[in-house]
């Protein structure tokens, strides 16, 4: 490990709302096991309660580079062995401020999503005002993408406090009971915004393709989350009720701490487009829920050989995927999920990571 003088990070993320405040506060439990100090900066104001040992600027438009960078000038007194930059606002107000021009200083600006240097004015930028920050990717699939703009590729992974998690985790039959779905029925889940890039539509026809031609017992699909989806999700599903008598649908809404009930599931469906990280992927994961996904984006490289890829991206192939996640045995995949999790996403995990990094910028 890095040695704990002198060793100080300052991590700025433009608002806490999931899942990034769980996020800062992971970074700062991993840098507590490497015995160094972490100071937070959240650009906008509290999602809820506000995180302990974290300042708000309280900034209500986060397009003005110039004012967060201005509010940011009263970090750069302060000697910083890394700048913690979370998403492309973060970074780029950094790069714009005193604080952006320390020397001995290492920057390194995380992407949480694709796409984070795509547009070209970005890629010059980049060159003409910040060349010695480095760039991360929460996922081996973005940290790929990147490398090929920046020629670095590093990952600082998002991760769990798996302690705390499975702690937290309702018991099968008080998920259920919450949910208010029946204990012997089959119940698939889907979590998340009901959002175009999520394709609840296609979550729902693969499920529906499946009770239809494989399975003749009871089943509900549930959605947890809200969005701009759930009109049309809500008339697929009223049409999908009546067709068939043993199958039921339920769009609930947003349930606070969703992971709490993930045990409630058999199956997670995640049909997301091209997801970077893939949350509650790892969240299922560590529940021992088999996913259903797509391969080669973020989901996958959280799931890797644990996950049930789609062979095809189609109704069909949803369906099919089901039948292999239900053959799965349940005690091995908690086994093997839970150790994943503990080996590459858990705060030990997250720590060595970051430790790799700072090993590197004093180097």
């Amino acid at each position: 490990m890095t040695p704990a003088s002198a060793q100080r990070i300052l991590q700025i993320c433009p608002h806490d709302s999931a899942p990034f405040g769980a996020l800062v506060q992971l970074y700062q439990q991993a840098a507590a096991t490497l015995q160094l100090d972490v100071e937070n900066v959240i650009l906008g104001q509290p999602a809820g309660s506000p995180l302990p040992g974290t300042t708000y600027l309280g900034l209500t438009d986060l397009s003005q580079t110039r004012a967060i960078s201005q509010a940011l000038n009263a970090w750069s007194q302060q000697n910083w062995t890394l700048v913690l930059c979370h998403r492309y606002r973060a970074y780029w107000a950094v790069v714009r401020s005193r604080l952006g021009r320390r020397p001995h200083q290492s920057t390194i600006a995380v992407a949480h999503e694709y796409g984070l240097l795509e547009r070209w004015q970005r890629r010059v930028n980049r060159r003409l005002w910040a060349p010695q920050v480095q760039f991360a990717g929460v996922s081996a699939p973005v940290a790929q993408e990147l490398a090929a703009i920046t020629g670095q590729h590093l990952v600082l992974p998002n991760g769990l406090d798996a302690v705390t998690n499975r702690a937290r985790l309702e018991t099968r039959v008080s998920a259920r009971q919450f949910l208010g779905v029946p204990d012997d029925c089959l119940v698939v889940g889907v979590v998340g915004r009901l959002h175009y890039k999520k394709r609840p539509q296609l979550a729902l026809q693969g499920f529906a393709q499946f009770c239809r031609t494989q399975s003749a017992q009871p089943a509900r699909l549930v959605f947890l989350g809200e969005g701009e989806q759930r009109a049309e999700l809500q008339q697929m599903a009223d049409a999908l009720n009546a067709e068939l008598a043993h199958v039921d649908v339920h769009l609930p809404g947003v349930v606070p701490d969703a992971q709490r009930y993930m045990c409630a599931f058999d199956v997670l469906l995640y049909p997301a487009v091209a997801d970077s990280f893939g949350m509650v992927a790892l969240e299922a994961m560590d529940a021992g829920v088999p996913v259903v996904c797509k391969p080669g984006h973020g989901p996958g490289a959280v799931l890797g050989d644990l996950g049930n890829y789609v062979e095809q991206d189609t109704p069909d192939g949803y369906a099919a995927a089901l039948v292999k996640a239900l053959a799965q045995d349940p005690a091995a995949l908690l086994l093997a999920g839970r150790q994943r999790v503990d080996q590459q996403f858990s705060i030990s995990a997250v720590a060595r990571a970051l430790d790799a990094v700072l090993i590197e910028a004093s180097s």
